[in-house]
């Protein structure tokens, strides 16, 4: 049924995409990912599957070569290490800030506030400094 004229053009795939997905669908259910990688693989169309998060994270950790760098002054949070290394060394960025580490600055300097508001906002728990 895919060779048929209703899907020999974009505009045809396109006029009639939800039954052609529905059609491919069942399609592939038929096979394994891996089977239908290979196939497509054999005859030139490039693919690759899907990940869901926790097999992409397993997946980098065992194949990168940057893997994951634990994050300074934040126990228990580790992320992606940065692809880049200056001679030899890995660079990490730095530490997050402390939560309302700038806070009057950015309220007085990016948002206009004066003191007083500032003040208000700060006692009336709306922010934190």
């Amino acid at each position: 049924p895919i060779d048929e004229d209703r899907f020999a053009s974009l505009s045809g795939r396109l006029a009639r995409r939800d039954e052609l997905d529905e059609l491919l669908a069942g399609i592939f259910q038929k096979e394994t990912t891996a089977t239908w990688l290979a196939r497509l693989d054999d005859v030139g169309v490039p693919a690759a599957a899907v990940r869901d998060l926790p097999d992409a994270v397993s997946r980098h950790r065992a194949k990168s070569a940057t893997g994951f760098y634990d994050v300074p002054g934040v126990p228990g949070l580790s992320l992606v290490s940065p692809p880049v290394a200056l001679r030899g060394a890995r660079w990490a960025p730095p530490p997050p800030g402390r939560i309302g580490e700038h806070t009057v600055e950015v309220l007085r300097d990016l948002a206009g506030l004066d003191e007083r508001e500032i003040e208000g906002a700060i006692a009336d728990g709306v922010v934190r400094a």
